[in-house]
């Protein structure tokens, strides 16, 4: 996904764990993200935990979650979140970045 994300000239920073994503849109060597791509299954804290976290921590940046199924997507209901399915094209990924950096529009959640 980086190297997808950087063949489309985005700047990508990848974090291993949810601290170090936090803790990354934090500092101030790193600018605040203009939107996070996370996904679910690489999560040891639930999604609204992170979610909860980042919002907690000041960080208001769209979010894109990765997921495995529909259903964990109908499982979720909130409008500040984009939810991809895997396995999806590249081009589904360019649009849902593009939609969260327009603020998701209508097509959010």
């Amino acid at each position: 996904m980086d190297a997808l994300l950087g063949s489309w000239d985005f700047a990508v920073h990848a974090h291993a764990t949810e601290a170090l994503i936090i803790k990354a849109a934090r500092t101030d060597d790193v600018r605040h993200p203009d939107c996070l791509i996370i996904d679910r299954h690489l999560l040891r804290m639930s999604l609204e935990e992170l979610i909860d976290g980042l919002r907690e921590a000041g960080i208001t940046a769209p979010v894109i979650v990765v997921m495995g199924s529909a259903d964990e997507v109908r499982s979720f209901r909130t409008s500040d979140v984009k939810f991809l399915v895997k396995p999806y094209q590249p081009q589904e990924l360019l649009t849902a970045v593009r939609d969260a950096l327009d603020g998701f529009g209508s097509s959010g959640g």
